[in-house]
């Protein structure tokens, strides 16, 4: 089990603090560490965030090294601050959502020191600076998000059947769970976190996971942001497809226009993520950030023409038979005797994976 621990930079007092909180398991640290890069990438200069990192218990050292190491690497604009959540949430009957996706909810008592945080998905890109966004105003809000333009895709009565399993009135301020400005002092004051555990306990099957759980027991006291903070992809994707017109009653034409062409974080909800995918909108930006956590925390060998070697024999080298040239061709250990059969161009692809290609 690893403890809490913080990687914290000691010359941050004259500038405003900006708390972050993210999730995460095996499977998303690569793109919450690009998604944190580009909140630094674009924050302002007298801003200082302090990031809050909420692992599963299974988290392998490695990763939790890079985060870690992270904090160290960018220890003058950022502080890294991880915190354990063992098996919490484990079982919870849902769609395909992991634990993590509910550790939010239990903000209020893992972050005691903050009176207000800023959650952020690690499948984002963030623009802009965040101040203006933290500093809404929501002393009357439990808290602050972006409604779930996909839920204006859905007809009447399919959205009436969830309001009344979530026992709210209307999908009128049903928030995506992405972003979120957290009210912890007035959670806490309310006693909000143990009524997301009853609801979790009592809720029967959880579509939705987390985000269900938000909108039901915080309902009344959601204030809605502007989409430019929560800018989900199928949202770009309506735009080039002339379909803003669905999405009338949720944000103005001036609004989504500025949606499309300059918003203030990108959400790469659903299946096109940019590490699987390049064809999505501001994919460059995403790719510039992911360049530079490849450099520092994946890439170990430099791209070039390299002789693969045995290591259980000298002189003995990877070898394409014959120097094929067709596809499936068969791979031998041979002795050196540099040919190209014998070369292979090896360069970086992502995430510690590299591409190798015979030069014959």
């Amino acid at each position: 089990m690893f403890g809490s621990q913080r990687s914290l930079a000691t010359d941050y007092e004259s500038r405003e603090v900006i708390p972050i909180l993210m999730s995460t398991d095996n499977g998303y640290v690569y793109p919450s560490l690009i998604s944190m890069r580009s909140m630094i990438k674009n924050k302002n200069k007298n801003v200082f965030l302090e990031f809050n990192i909420m692992f599963s218990g299974d988290i392998s050292n490695k990763n939790r090294e890079k985060f870690e190491r992270f904090g160290r690497i960018y220890s003058k604009d950022c502080s890294v601050r991880t915190l354990n959540m063992g098996d919490k949430f484990k079982g919870v009957r849902g769609t395909h959502f992991p634990p993590s996706a509910f550790y939010r909810l239990l903000a209020p008592n893992y972050l005691p020191q903050y009176d207000k945080v800023l959650y952020i998905d690690g499948d984002t890109l963030v623009r802009h600076d965040l101040r203006e966004l933290f500093n809404t105003n929501i002393d009357d809000y439990y808290i602050a998000g972006v409604k779930d333009m996909g839920m204006s895709l859905s007809n009447n009565s399919t959205m009436k059947i969830y309001a009344k399993k979530l026992n709210i009135k209307n999908m009128d301020h049903y928030i995506n769970s992405g972003v979120l400005l957290m009210n912890l002092k007035k959670m806490r004051e309310d006693n909000i976190e143990s009524k997301f555990l009853s609801y979790i306990q009592n809720g029967g099957f959880l579509q939705y996971a987390d985000q269900e759980v938000l909108n039901s027991v915080c309902y009344g006291k959601i204030k809605s942001l502007s989409p430019i903070y929560n800018d989900l992809l199928f949202v770009l994707s309506g735009y080039n497809n002339n379909i803003h017109w669905r999405y009338a009653g949720s944000c103005s034409k001036d609004k989504w226009k500025r949606i499309f062409s300059d918003p203030v974080i990108v959400h790469f909800a659903g299946g096109s993520k940019p590490w699987k995918t390049s064809k999505v909108k501001f994919y460059d930006e995403w790719n510039s950030c992911r360049k530079e956590i490849d450099n520092l925390f994946y890439k170990t060998i430099n791209d070039g023409v390299y002789t693969i070697e045995s290591a259980v024999k000298n002189n003995i080298v990877l070898d394409v038979s014959n120097s094929s040239r067709d596809n499936e061709a068969n791979l031998q250990l041979w002795e050196s005797n540099g040919t190209n059969a014998q070369k292979f161009n090896i360069f970086y692809s992502q995430e510690g994976l590299y591409e190798i290609s015979p030069l014959c």
